[in-house]
């Protein structure tokens, strides 16, 4: 398997319904889900959000590994921690290591921007910045994105698709369905009517079909 799976850590990491700026309860909240690659169960990502009033610390960890017969082909770990404050990313610290290749984000907001540095130098964002936080359903306003894997600040448009019937863990469930895109990507989302994140999906560099299987809600 030469293609990067290419999966945006754009906080994937990663949406939630609770809203991270916003009015959080102070109750930690947990999404897991199996990561599937075609039919192949592959590994996992994980997003925990610890609130507090106004703030919030978010924990990403993710584990893939691709076999082809008793070998394995692909190999992806990544780990982000983010404080989030007033609905705006206050620090970020990643690392990736993609099939081999590592890549690191590190940031903190001073003075109205966020400093960054990255394994591909440093850069100053100005203003509210956001990753791609996918347990924030806040993120389908945004207009442009923090890549939490490789640094870059990328332009995106999203859609509502339509409503949809979703089984989660054998329940059947009436989802929305939007659709996230850069010049580089697409990328579709299911929430709940309540705007809880459910389930991910997008093609890879080499076609193979990626999704996210939810396996426990947030406690």
């Amino acid at each position: 398997m030469t293609n990067k799976l290419n999966i945006w850590f754009i906080g994937l990491c990663g949406f939630f319904w609770l809203s991270t700026a916003a009015a959080f309860t102070e109750v930690p909240q947990q999404w897991r889900f199996k990561v599937f690659l075609d039919e192949q169960e592959i590994g996992y990502h994980r997003v925990t959000v610890n609130p507090e009033k106004t703030r919030a610390t978010v924990q990403i960890e993710a584990s893939f590994d691709v076999k082809f017969l008793f070998f394995t082909a692909y190999r992806y770990q990544h780990n982000n921690r983010e404080i989030w404050e007033n609905n705006c990313l206050r620090t970020i610290e990643s690392h990736t290591n993609d099939n081999g290749d590592t890549f690191y984000v590190t940031g903190q907001s001073e003075d109205h921007h966020l400093a960054l540095n990255t394994h591909n130098g440093q850069q100053s964002l100005q203003g509210c910045v956001r990753t791609f936080a996918y347990w924030d359903p806040r993120l389908l306003q945004a207009r442009r994105l923090l890549n939490s894997q490789t640094g870059e600040y990328l332009d995106v448009v999203t859609e509502f698709i339509g409503n949809e019937e979703l089984t989660i863990n054998g329940d059947s469930i009436v989802a929305k369905r939007y659709r996230l895109q850069s010049a580089d990507f697409m990328i579709d989302l299911w929430y709940s009517q309540n705007m809880h994140w459910l389930a991910l999906q997008t093609t890879t560099e080499g076609g193979n079909q990626l999704r996210y299987q939810l396996e426990r809600f947030p406690v």
